[in-house]
């Protein structure tokens, strides 16, 4: 669900802007364990609201890859209250947003709106968290929608050679296959092990929620009790992702196509941890070595990179650090300029 109206994006993107020249200014833990953050900025009539979930596809079953995926596209698909489509319009009537997406760790649940509608929309963000339906229909709509997507991911070389790289780093790591799964085994995925799924990994002790906006802490902290005081967490203790391996043996993989006249050359690693003290010189590390590669001109990457039409390097949200360059087969030479 991914409505706003242009107000509300501008809006966004004022706040987006100002909300670095103020510190965080509130942390605290509610009764339930969600750690809740607030950033007040009362000169703009809107609040955005993330919840951050340890929900994502680093926790997929070994035999069901995609299925966090799937749960987070599914959760404003229908409630105990509200069907899918009348989601979407009570959201869209106020020009807001709200949304859900699985990455590899965690999984995100985003609202916007205008603060007259704050308490509209945090009945709907505390509907789609707490009692989604996972409706039949719509998650083989959904299913459908993915085998879709992921078969024409293969008609792009990054991509293949993105999670060609991904096994090779984190071999028989949950971090090695996608997040959205394969065509194979997302189409075996039944609203059963979505329901598990939830029911196992959407608990409180393990979610964040981060504030920004016109709101003040007692304020958002009160709507939240009151909305999400019923969801208390299991008695099983959290799931925990494996330790990924500090680093891999040496190994390629090579992927032939006849239909494509480029090649695309990864090279990676396993990255280190936020938490190491040599994370952020290796960012500047990283933006030297071609992490700022959109910003240089063609003219002077083509100058230390003969035959490449584009040499970069960045840090994957697998936790890899990847090099990747794509050379136009059709080449003889250098291109001159």
């Amino acid at each position: 669900m991914r409505r706003a109206l242009p107000l509300v994006t501008l809006l966004l993107t004022v706040l987006g802007a100002t909300a670095g020249a103020t510190a965080l200014t509130h942390r605290e833990v509610l009764p339930n364990g969600i750690r809740l953050l607030v950033a007040p900025r009362p000169a703009i009539p809107v609040v955005v609201l993330r919840v951050y979930l340890r929900a994502g596809s680093a926790f997929d079953p070994p035999d069901a890859p995609g299925l966090a995926n799937l749960t987070a596209e599914l959760l404003t698909r229908g409630t105990a209250k509200r069907s899918g489509p009348e989601l979407d319009r009570a959201i869209e009537f106020v020009g807001g947003g709200l949304e859900a997406d699985a990455g590899r760790d965690g999984t995100t649940v985003s609202l916007g709106v205008l603060k007259k509608d704050l308490d509209l929309g945090l009945d709907l963000l505390a509907e789609v968290l707490l009692t989604p339906t996972f409706p039949e229909d719509e998650l083989r709509r959904k299913v459908a929608e993915i085998e879709a997507a992921l078969q024409r991911s293969e008609e792009n070389p990054e991509v293949v050679a993105g999670r060609a790289l991904a096994r090779l780093i984190y071999p028989g790591h949950p971090y090695a296959h996608p997040v959205a799964g394969t065509i194979e085994s997302v189409r075996k995925l039944n609203r059963d092990q979505v329901v598990r799924f939830h029911r196992e990994h959407y608990r409180p002790d393990g979610a964040a929620i981060a504030v920004v906006g016109e709101v003040t802490a007692d304020e958002i902290r009160q709507a939240l009790v009151r909305r999400l005081a019923g969801w208390t967490p299991p008695k099983e203790a959290l799931a925990v992702i494996p330790p990924a391996p500090a680093s891999t043996p040496a190994a390629t993989e090579t992927i032939t196509r006849a239909d494509l006249t480029q090649a695309t050359v990864y090279l990676g690693r396993p990255g280190i941890r936020q938490d190491h003290p040599d994370y952020f010189p290796l960012v500047v590390a990283n933006y030297v070595l071609g992490g700022a590669a959109p910003r240089t001109s063609s003219r002077s990457r083509r100058a230390w990179t003969p035959w490449a039409r584009r040499c970069d390097s960045s840090r994957r949200r697998w936790r890899g650090w990847a090099r990747r360059r794509s050379r136009n087969e059709s080449s003889s030479s250098p291109n001159p300029t």
